[in-house]
């Protein structure tokens, strides 16, 4: 039997969607358990009291990412591949360059598992995701059919790059966005929120204008931060650790690339990008001390941003202007996340159709 492809990633996308939830969601209890068990815990800076939380628990998310993103990958070219297929890359591509994504994924991952044990410094951290994405810069390299290695640059139009595109601008990409969703965090459910608000949008863009190879990606990934979120948000009871953080923005980079819906994915993590400009600019106008990493909070639980920090950051910068609590904070860069989310939902619309 025949089947649309586009039913068909349908379907599979939910599938991945529902198995990497059902994962982190059964799984997590007894992560909880084992991380306290060998005293894997961070303080809650952000408590009046002092908390100890279960960290590093973005190893659950990468996982049921990898497990989920694997079956859907097997079943997407197994089965959309049988009916009208030809708006979608060749068969033996679309599993390369999936094969090459879950690579990606891995490599990340374990960047961020090891920063979280190790402390890797800053400086190494920032740039380890570009060879993270090697495999899929390899993978494109050899694509021209369906893979464009142009370069839109505003008011001008597109810039050809050849090899250079998927050599260099993939990492560069890929590295980015990994330290956009890293960099975004500190309050609860912050970055599980703003990444799957980001995910969300960019997949159901992805959806409208048939780009499935995005909705693949991006699939497990909203099911599992959806399912992390449950248990990270106020008052959190597990923080993702770098391993967590990393992969969000890992995501949507292969999501836009292998999709080749960049335009969405860049405006879906705008406060990403607006939090990590502030804080460059703060460092550079404002003489701030970049290691001021963390608020304080209040004897009444209100937040109060870092001395010599106040617009280092987005979610600094908000602090210093309202003096509210933890919870109310995150809802409001939640709903700053929607607003860009539906942005790019709209802009993708038409730019894409």
């Amino acid at each position: 039997m025949n089947l649309d492809a586009s039913l068909v990633s349908a379907i599979l996308s939910a599938v991945g969607c529902l198995t990497s939830f059902a994962i982190v969601y059964i799984a997590m209890p007894k992560l909880l358990i084992k991380l306290r068990k060998e005293n894997i815990l961070g303080r809650d800076m952000l408590k009046v009291k002092e908390v100890q939380v279960p960290e590093s628990g973005g190893i659950i998310i990468i996982l049921a990412v990898i497990v989920s993103l694997s079956i859907t990958t097997y079943l997407f070219a197994t089965y959309a591949y049988s009916g009208d297929s030809a708006h979608l890359p060749g068969k033996t591509t679309m599993q390369v360059w999936m094969l090459a994504s879950i690579a990606t994924l891995l490599a990340v991952g374990f960047i961020g598992l090891v920063d979280d044990y190790l402390n890797i410094p800053q400086k190494y951290k920032v740039l380890l995701p570009a060879f993270a994405a090697l495999p899929l810069a390899l993978a494109l390299s050899g694509e021209t059919e369906f893979y464009r290695t142009d370069f839109w640059i505003p008011f001008y139009g597109y810039l050809p790059l050849g090899i250079l595109y998927p050599l260099v601008l993939v990492p560069v990409g890929v590295t980015a966005a990994a330290n956009l969703t890293n960099m975004y965090a500190g309050l609860n459910g912050l970055e599980m929120g703003s990444g799957l608000i980001a995910c969300s949008s960019t997949c159901v863009a992805a959806a409208l204008i048939g780009r499935w190879e995005a909705v693949i990606i991006l699939g497990p990934m909203v099911g599992a931060l959806l399912a992390f979120l449950v248990f990270n948000s106020y008052p959190a009871r597990i923080f993702p650790g770098d391993v967590g953080t990393l992969i969000i923005g890992t995501s949507l980079a292969l999501a836009s690339i292998v999709g080749r819906i960049k335009i969405i994915a860049v405006i879906a993590l705008a406060p990403q990008i607006i939090n990590f400009l502030m804080y460059l600019l703060n460092i550079r106008f404002f003489m701030a001390n970049p290691s001021a990493k963390f608020a304080s909070v209040r004897e009444d639980g209100t937040l109060k941003a870092p001395e010599g920090a106040k617009r280092g950051s987005l979610y600094f910068l908000l602090m210093h202007l309202y003096r509210k609590d933890e919870r109310w904070h995150v809802r409001i860069h939640w709903a700053i996340c929607v607003a860009s989310g539906l942005v790019a939902l709209i802009v993708g619309i038409f730019v894409y159709t």
